[in-house]
């Protein structure tokens, strides 16, 4: 469905025609009037008119706006690939003010937006060109056949071998054969727009012309007469093709269609509508545009418009209420319009066809959206979820992405935090008493932002929550509190009940995690729950009863242990029994019915990821390179450890990296809460990990599908920089790891699918910092905020990726510290593992740099380990014999790795001898 507008021109709008004209039509500074008497659009036909617009269609033009607003292609074509086609988005009232003159308009190509909304066409197997994906048309093919992977019918190979002069010249069209006296009849009788189907009469002798033998074939063939019912003879028999002949087949010779053509024939018809269903989308736009809103400040620059249109008569009754109508539904929308573009030039939305593309009209006058109000109007804010937690230490501002392509990793579009602590409110005077004013008051004047903030960003106000725990529950005046907020927001106050808190604070550690299995801990600031839980393969299990609260929260500990130090050692001893005895009896309500020999326990929660950050600023690699305490593990000794804990904080304090003044202060509550939680359990603890979870994690993680969260965190946060050939270089990836001769780390294995996604990811940057950035890329850069992944896990993708620009090598003196630093963390085993697969990479990148592979360009990869401790024999077969020596070079730099002074530690550390053939010729290095 398409448009055309009237006007003095067949292919360009006036200045005076509805649809305003482009810039270069108008005087500088003037601006378009619109023709009183000019036809208004039209349609191009009563189909288009009576034709009305779908869901898909306007997802297609929202996907244009959000284009044109300056959104990333890649978010909105992981989103669309996900979700089928929904309700138009809903549209917030917008800043009143023009874009400033100057600003570059974005150009919009319609192959994007058909490619994010339907996908790519683009096909690496295809062979390029439209005539070589049919049976050849010539003399001299192949009798072998193969499969065409476009089309999936059979056609002929190219003779590899030599042709004949004769076979050259027909498949190239020279050929020096004389004309025949029926050819020149059809070349004669072509001229008037068509070829015959019969022949010239030959009762007249022709003359000799010297023909050959193979001349004289073909006049004999072609002194057949083709009419209707006729089949004409393989090309195999003959070297005259259809085209030659001309005209149409005759009933005969159609060929009765199969279910496989069929099935082609429908997958392009299908294809074609979807194309020109993009294209006639963004014609909408040009003829009709797109519906604007405009705030109330905005409505005065309007209203002073059609205030002067009234002072040019009167009118009657009917009339002014109509004209009424019409000023305020001018003043509450703006229909701002686009452009065309074709070869550079500003077209009619008629003309526009084949690869054009569009952009915003510029204007002169009026209030307009600016890129930033588009992109919230129209992009994934309708997946879009604030949460407000209310904790006993502090209240957290959260906006959250759950789009379906990365709902897994629970990304944060933005985050705050309030350092009032409600708990401390409560119990300022020593006593218990309620919230005071002045609290209640700063409560209200931050949740008052953000509501303003959720606007912004475009947040549904019924996918807004805020949720309170232990210190809101617990408060005297609780329901005054709550009231407040509902009247000043409009929120209602969700309260989490005590078991509800341990499950929320439970699943918000799921979410960290790729597997959870254990304990887990949440130790707030007035109480701790802990729960046993079991998350594989995204089917959370809590049993009933599983999860139970103690009143043992970082502030809450730090209160009553001041005060049984004031009474005495006696009352110190009393209460670390007291509490030794709940945390014994809570485990033995909580575990499971096989109670297992060891377990790992998972802690969370702002009192003990300050105590993680105390481990980490002791820990034997310094400084530690990675700054984010989700993921974090430990042994458990070195947690155990209280007394030199206590010590480093009583030493440094704050200057410790993200612990306050308030967390140093709890230091010592929560290292007495560690000593009382190691002696209750009678099990052993086999590992302590560090999460990020709390309630907002918890709360969202649990609104996802058990497929949303089975996914791979990493796997979901590298699926944006995937390639077309990606799941090929994966396969080529893992040959090179012979898994089933040795033990190769599962974190490895692991790690390829990932890996292969990012091996382009630094493409795009210099020499010089291609090798840093991939360093940086999980500690500071683009994946730093993936949620789900362990400082193991950080470290081998940092280490393999770098290696795959380089290493060390290729890294400044800045950089080499942080490397090996990074290299420390995790074993000598994992390290070497990191630098064979990032070099593996490296000779993939080589050969693919686009990460595209056509059938042609395949190479084999293969690895094996000669005898039980043999070295790795990787060879690589059927490489072209004109990169042999290039690649012989990446691939040699695979076998200097397994000389013993390059192993991880010298000659006495840990590593594998490599040996590296390519096209059985064996590499020296």
């Amino acid at each position: 469905m398409h448009s055309s507008v009237s006007s003095n021109s067949w292919s360009r709008p006036t200045k005076h025609s509805v649809t305003p004209p482009p810039l270069y039509l108008t005087k500088d500074g003037e601006e378009s009037k619109p023709n009183k008497s000019a036809t208004t659009v039209k349609y191009c036909s009563d189909r288009c008119r009576s034709r009305r617009t779908n869901p898909l269609d306007r997802r297609i033009e929202e996907t244009f706006v959000a284009l044109l607003g300056g959104a990333d292609p890649a978010s909105l074509a992981t989103e669309t690939a996900n979700t089928a086609p929904q309700a138009p988005l809903k549209q917030e009232s917008i800043v009143k003010k023009k874009p400033a003159k100057g600003d570059k308009r974005i150009l919009v190509q319609v192959e994007d937006v058909e490619t994010i909304i339907f996908g790519s066409r683009f096909d690496p197997t295809r062979t390029h060109g439209r005539s070589r994906n049919k049976p050849r048309r010539t003399l001299g093919a192949d009798e072998a056949e193969h499969e065409d992977l476009d089309y999936g019918n059979v056609r002929l190979k190219e003779n590899v071998e030599q042709q004949t002069t004769d076979n050259d010249s027909a498949i190239d069209g020279t050929a020096s054969v004389p004309i025949t006296d029926d050819e020149a009849y059809m070349s004669e009788n072509s001229a008037s727009g068509g070829v015959p189907l019969t022949l010239p009469d030959r009762s007249h002798p022709v003359p000799d012309r010297g023909h050959t033998a193979k001349q004289d074939e073909v006049k004999d063939f072609a002194a057949k007469d083709f009419g209707a019912g006729k089949v004409r003879p393989s090309q195999l028999e003959t070297e005259l093709n259809f085209s030659a002949m001309g005209g149409e087949r005759g009933w005969a010779e159609k060929l009765e269609e199969t279910d496989e053509m069929r099935e082609k024939r429908l997958a392009g018809e299908r294809r074609a509508r979807e194309r020109e269903q993009v294209r006639c989308a963004a014609r909408r736009l040009v003829a009709f545009g797109w519906t604007v809103p405009v705030d109330d400040d905005a409505k005065d620059t309007v209203a002073k418009t059609t205030k002067k249109k009234n002072k040019k008569g009167r009118r009657g009754a009917d009339d002014e209420e109509e004209e009424l109508g019409k000023e305020e539904k001018a003043q509450k929308t703006l229909q701002k319009k686009c452009e065309a573009i074709m070869a550079g030039v500003a077209v009619e939305a008629s003309y526009a066809k084949g690869p054009f593309a569009i952009r915003w009209r510029e204007y002169k006058s009026g209030p307009l959206a600016t890129a930033a109000q588009i992109r919230a109007m129209t992009t994934k804010t309708y997946n879009y979820h604030g949460l407000v937690d209310m904790g006993s230490n502090g209240i957290r501002f959260s906006i959250s992405d759950l789009s379906p392509a990365t709902a897994r990793n629970l990304p944060t579009i933005y985050q705050d935090r309030l350092g009032i602590s409600l708990y401390d409110a409560q119990y300022s005077t020593g006593t218990k008493a309620p919230i005071d004013a002045n609290t209640i008051s700063s409560v209200l004047v931050a949740l008052s932002r953000f509501k303003r903030t959720c606007e912004d960003f475009g947040v549904p106000n019924d996918q807004i929550k805020v949720l309170a725990t232990e210190a809101t529950r617990e408060a005297i005046n609780s329901v005054e509190y709550r009231k407040q907020i509902q009247d000043a927001t409009g929120w209602e106050v969700q309260m989490l009940p005590k078991e509800e808190e341990g499950r929320v604070g439970a699943m918000g550690v799921a979410s960290s995690a790729r597997t959870v299995q254990g304990l887990i801990m949440d130790l707030g600031g007035g109480s701790t729950q802990m729960t046993w839980m079991t998350e594989v393969d995204g089917v959370v299990d809590i049993r009933a009863g599983a999860s139970v609260s103690l009143p043992y929260g970082a502030a809450a500990v730090l209160r009553r242990l001041l005060e049984a130090q004031n009474q005495g050692q006696e009352a110190v001893d009393a209460f670390a029994a007291e509490t030794k005895g709940n945390i014994a009896a809570a485990w033995n309500k909580i575990k499971p019915a096989r109670e297992p020999r060891s377990f790992p326990l998972f802690l969370s929660g702002g009192g003990f990821r300050g105590y993680g950050n105390s481990l980490m600023d002791g820990h034997p690699v310094q400084p530690y390179p990675i700054p984010i305490i989700n993921g974090f593990t430990v042994h458990p000794s070195t947690f155990q450890d209280t007394s030199k804990v206590k010590a480093d904080v009583a030493e440094k304090g704050s200057t410790i990296f993200r612990i306050s003044d308030r967390r140093a202060s709890q230091i010592p509550a929560v290292a007495f809460l560690v000593t009382q939680l190691t002696a209750a359990l009678p099990q052993s603890i086999s590992s302590v990990r560090f999460a990020q979870g709390g309630v907002r994690e918890g709360f969202l993680f649990s609104t996802l599908s058990t497929d949303v969260r089975r996914q791979v965190p990493l796997e979901v946060a590298t699926a944006s920089y995937e390639r077309d050939s990606a799941r090929y270089l994966e396969e080529l990836t893992r040959a090179c790891l012979p898994t089933e001769d040795i033990p190769v780390p599962v974190l490895i294995q692991d790690l390829v699918r990932p890996v292969v996604n990012l091996l382009h990811a630094a493409l795009s940057h210099t020499k010089e910092i291609r090798a840093a950035t991939s360093l940086r890329l999980t500690t500071s850069g683009a994946l730093a905020g993936v949620h789900g992944l362990s400082h193991d896990e950080r470290v081998a993708v940092a280490l393999i990726l770098s290696e795959r620009w380089g290493g060390e090598g290729d890294l400044s003196p800045t950089d080499v510290g942080f490397f090996r630093n990074l290299q420390a963390i995790v074993t000598p085993e994992v390290a070497w593992w990191c630098k064979y697969v990032g070099r593996v990479c490296s000779v993939l990148g080589f050969l693919w740099p686009a990460g595209v592979v056509r059938a042609e360009d395949r190479i084999n990869f293969q690895a094996k380990v000669d005898g039980r401790n043999g070295p790795i024999v990787i060879m690589v077969k059927d490489a072209d014999a004109s990169e042999v020596e290039d690649l012989a070079h990446l691939v040699g730099k695979i076998g200097k790795l397994g000389k013993k002074k390059n192993w991880i530690g010298g000659r006495e550390g840990w590593g594998l001898k490599v040996i590296c053939l390519v096209n059985d010729r064996m590499l020296d290095v």
